[in-house]
């Protein structure tokens, strides 16, 4: 009798622990299933929704790996909390959190645009001199209009234009480069240097405008303005 009593615990144990597996696994396949539908509809997370994502993925990856057979040890070196070894379902937790998607996705930049950076440089220049300077402004990349708002651009520009004066002479393609790599960001850049002459100034100019490729178009990365000075820049004949 006492056998039998024994048996149905250890039964009843069995049945718990496996339901509390099964729910584990259930639990990671629909929140696997949630992130990877937000992924599509949020393309482009800000930082607080992607720590989320990640801390989601990260615990439904070890809900699943609850019942996948075989066992993963994992022992690394994770700053700043040092040495790091743990096994199973954790284990799996750990190398989903601290592996950066971004890391492994250098070689495979999108093709550049189909048209010539030059075409949007005229564009965007022709914009600050006719100071219609919303337009020129929506021509950013979305990074940059994320660290710079319209008004403020506004005031830079404004008060840039105020100190030089109106362009008498150019812009006037000076060199152009390209690059794969611009402050530590992969991507596509082309560079183009302009010389220019305004009216309150004695010495020739230089725009620098930098663009970058986004969604398949070239966009305005950044703007310098500056003296034509060597060696960066030496006027060119007749400038």
């Amino acid at each position: 009798m006492n056998l039998q009593a024994d048996q149905t615990i250890d039964s009843s144990k069995l049945n718990r622990a496996n339901m509390e597996r099964y729910s584990v696994f259930i639990f990671g396949v629909v929140f696997m299933a949630t992130i990877l539908t937000l992924s599509i509809w949020i393309p482009e997370p800000t930082k607080s929704q992607f720590f989320t994502f990640k801390l989601v993925i990260s615990l439904a990856a070890a809900g699943i790996g609850a019942l996948l057979p075989g066992f993963v040890e994992l022992k690394t070196k994770i700053a700043p909390l040092g040495t790091l070894r743990a096994g199973g379902a954790i284990g799996l937790f750990l190398v989903i959190w601290y592996t950066d998607p971004a890391k492994y996705a250098i070689d495979e930049i999108a093709p550049p645009p189909n048209t010539e950076a030059e075409v949007l440089f005229v564009q965007y220049l022709n914009l600050l001199d006719s100071k219609d300077y919303k337009k020129a402004y929506t021509l950013y990349a979305k990074d940059e209009r994320k660290n710079i708002s319209e008004n403020t651009f506004t005031k830079i520009v404004t008060a840039t234009e105020k100190s030089l004066g109106k362009r008498i002479k150019g812009p006037e393609v000076y060199r152009t480069s390209y690059a794969n790599e611009f402050n530590g960001q992969k991507g596509h850049f082309v560079a183009t240097t302009y010389e220019s002459r305004f009216e309150t100034q004695s010495e020739v100019w230089m725009d620098t405008v930098i663009a970058i490729a986004e969604d398949g178009e070239w966009k305005i990365y950044a703007h310098n303005l500056a003296p034509c000075l060597a060696p960066n820049c030496s006027p060119m004949p007749g400038f």
